[in-house]
């Protein structure tokens, strides 16, 4: 692989790293918002359209949002591979 090619892959690669912290950051000062005040009917109607996308990362983030899930590490997340 040519070295301009790697260079761009480090590039896009430090960019995705970049928004993954953002992204996680944002969940983590959401999380303690939603988990307290979302009832149990109001999860239940999430539950059910959650598994209507049928994507497992998805599912995962919103359970952690509800406070059923106690982390977002990479390691403990099913990225569907």
């Amino acid at each position: 692989m040519p070295e301009r090619q790697i260079a761009q892959l480090k590039q896009r690669l430090e960019y995705l790293q970049a928004q993954n912290d953002e992204f996680e950051t944002a969940l983590n000062v959401v999380r303690p918002l939603l988990a307290g005040r979302v009832s149990h009917a109001e999860r239940q109607l999430l539950r059910r359209a959650m598994a209507k996308k049928k994507s497992p990362l998805r599912t995962q983030i919103w359970r952690f949002l509800l406070g059923e899930e106690e982390t977002l590490k990479q390691d403990r997340l099913d990225l569907g591979r």
